[in-house]
């Protein structure tokens, strides 16, 4: 082999080497956890949120619903996953806040065991009553409940509104 053929060979080999973790970043995936089935509210905005990722990343985005005991099972695994930043978690703030004080034995510690990244979303809280109950402000709803407890029901969709509640 001539030493220009070698010389080109190697440089071959080297630049090839040198884009091999680069062609690796730009195939990762990236995962984004959901506690929660798909169609909800979490779901809805992870995808809306895992949309722009892939544009602005240049990388696969996919959402991986986890459902299950409000959420704590996707965190459970968001904890056992590879701390490489190919694994995140859209949650809802009751897992990290309010879960600590309700378990006794969550399987992870909200401030040891992740690293918040952002804020995705914000959600508003309403009080609203069928047709059945009376018109007006709360402090009537509230009375004409206790007068009428066989009438009245309450429901929420999770921790946060349900300590609301």
């Amino acid at each position: 082999m001539k030493r220009r053929q070698f010389a080109a060979q190697a440089a071959a080999v080297i630049a090839a080497s040198a884009a091999a973790p680069m062609a690796f970043a730009q195939e990762r995936t990236v995962r984004i956890l959901v506690g929660f089935p798909p169609g909800g509210s979490a779901d809805a905005v992870a995808r809306l949120l895992a949309d722009k990722m892939r544009v602005s990343l240049g990388q696969n985005v996919i959402i991986d619903n986890k459902p299950g005991a409000a959420g704590r099972l996707a965190l459970a695994e968001l904890k056992r996953s590879a701390p490489d930043g190919s694994t995140l978690i859209f949650s809802p703030s009751g897992a990290m806040v309010i879960h600590p004080w309700l378990y006794s034995n969550l399987g992870y510690d909200p401030a040891k065991d992740f690293t918040p990244i952002s804020l995705g979303s914000t959600f508003d809280f309403a009080v609203t009553a069928g047709p059945g109950a009376p018109p007006g402000d709360i402090k009537t709803v509230l009375a004409w409940m206790k007068a009428n407890p066989a009438k009245a029901n309450y429901a929420t969709s999770g921790t946060v509104p349900h300590f609301a509640g």
